[in-house]
């Protein structure tokens, strides 16, 4: 056991797991409607949730996850919450900036502002006595796809506190998804740019309340160049060029297990063997897996997706090891 503990210290639950006990599937503390006040003052909404079973005596390991784009929150320990609860998991759950019930300008899981969202809801789980620690740092991994993939890239690289994560369906580098060949996917410019206005917090309230979300401006100057002229000025390039993950994987020290959808038109595969071929390069040592399933932002159908519960128990075993 302890060549084990040593030869995975990096991974999420370092052994400690096998000591755990699964919940019941009732058995749960749910606490709801919390606020992190992020480094900017802006309000972060979220939910904990932990099995009944924790306590300060009894510390469990965490797993952050959000939502995808111009999505909020789960709320309810229900599908994958309610796996990772059910497997001695706390959950914390978080509408990002902008979006959902928080306050703040959305950035695009920008590292200087959503990825330092995520900080701050690691510190929160460092000063709850029922989150497990090593070494004063909670145990803490990441998981979710497409919006709430590409965070978990982000945020590792600036807080070594994750220690696991299991990003689906993001991008290695966001200009290159929306911009191939210097040509604006104008489809996925326009679907996303509308579903994310319904959801921006607040639309109708006091634009200068800081609990008020609303789009960086450089997204609306993005739609109207995508779906006017088909192109993106330089400025436009630089605002998505710099939301990575590309030139920040050098710094994303989690041992990391990527999925990516067969059928994505928007972040298709190559994406994710971009993220897999630097991460086995930069860093040969740190544990690093990849999986690809019928799924994405595109349609499966006709193809088959595979057995119920394939890819989330992978992503389980992945943090238990």
């Amino acid at each position: 056991m302890q060549l084990r503990r040593l030869a995975y210290c990096g991974l999420l639950a370092a052994g400690a797991l096998l000591a755990l006990m699964p919940g019941t599937a009732a058995g749960y503390q749910i606490e709801d409607n919390q606020v992190a006040t992020s480094f900017d003052g802006t309000s972060i909404v979220y939910t904990l949730f932990l099995p009944d079973n924790a306590s300060a005596s009894n510390p469990v390991p965490a797993v952050l996850r959000t939502h995808g784009w111009g999505g909020s929150r789960e709320t309810t320990a229900t599908g994958f919450v309610q796996q990772l609860l059910d497997n001695g998991y706390a959950v914390l759950t978080w509408d990002s900036r902008g979006f959902g019930q928080s306050g703040g300008t959305v950035e695009v899981d920008s590292p200087d502002y959503e990825a330092r969202d995520a900080s701050a809801l690691i510190d929160v789980l460092a000063t709850d006595p029922r989150i497990a620690k090593r070494r004063g740092d909670p145990k803490v991994g990441m998981s979710g796809g497409s919006y709430a993939g590409g965070i978990q890239w982000i945020t590792d690289a600036i807080d070594h506190r994750v220690d696991a994560i299991a990003p689906e369906i993001s991008w290695n580098n966001l200009l290159e998804s929306l911009y191939p060949e210097t040509v604006v996917k104008t489809g996925w410019g326009s679907l996303p740019y509308g579903a994310g206005l319904t959801s921006v917090t607040g639309a109708l309230m006091d634009p200068t309340d800081p609990h008020t979300g609303k789009y960086d401006p450089a997204i609306h100057q993005a739609f109207v160049e995508g779906s006017t002229t088909g192109e993106f000025s330089q400025q436009t390039q630089d605002f998505f060029a710099h939301r990575g993950p590309d030139y920040l994987l050098g710094n994303v020290t989690a041992p990391t297990f990527i999925i990516q959808g067969t059928v994505d038109t928007l972040f298709p595969p190559s994406q994710g063997v971009d993220n897999y071929t630097s991460m086995k390069s930069l860093h040969p040592k740190q544990p690093l897996k990849m999986a690809w399933y019928c799924s994405g932002h595109g349609t499966c159908s006709p193809f088959n997706s595979g057995p119920a519960g394939y890819t989330s128990n992978e992503i389980v075993k992945w943090f238990d090891r």
